[in-house]
């Protein structure tokens, strides 16, 4: 994303509306599994939406390509993040290598 400030970086953005999401908790991820059920190490397509109205939207139009509602799983994205966080090694959150993140974030952030 393109900021006001003039730097880019990566945002939240819902895939219904468009909007850039600022904070996690008003926001999910949807994800919808393989029709042959879930094996270990499947990968899906995450879609980040707003909560209340473009979750109503997306649900409608999910039932518009003949998938119910019931077959995809949702997860607030504040406690997606955390997942992410924890899946690429980040976690602790004041471990060392979260540290060295947070350092190598604020240096690209002075130069920008």
């Amino acid at each position: 994303m393109f900021f006001a400030s003039g730097k880019t970086g990566l945002a939240a953005v819902c895939d219904v509306c468009g909007r850039h999401v600022t904070d996690a908790k008003e926001a999910d991820i949807v994800w919808f599994p393989p029709t042959g059920g879930d094996k270990v190490g499947d990968t899906f397509e995450p879609f980040i939406t707003c909560k209340e109205s473009c979750n109503r939207k997306f649900e409608e139009r999910a039932a518009e390509r003949g998938e119910a509602f019931a077959h995809f799983y949702t997860q607030e994205l504040n406690v997606g993040l955390v997942w992410l966080l924890q899946n690429s090694g980040l976690m602790p959150l004041g471990g060392k290598k979260m540290k060295e993140a947070k350092r190598s974030a604020d240096f690209f952030d002075s130069i920008s």
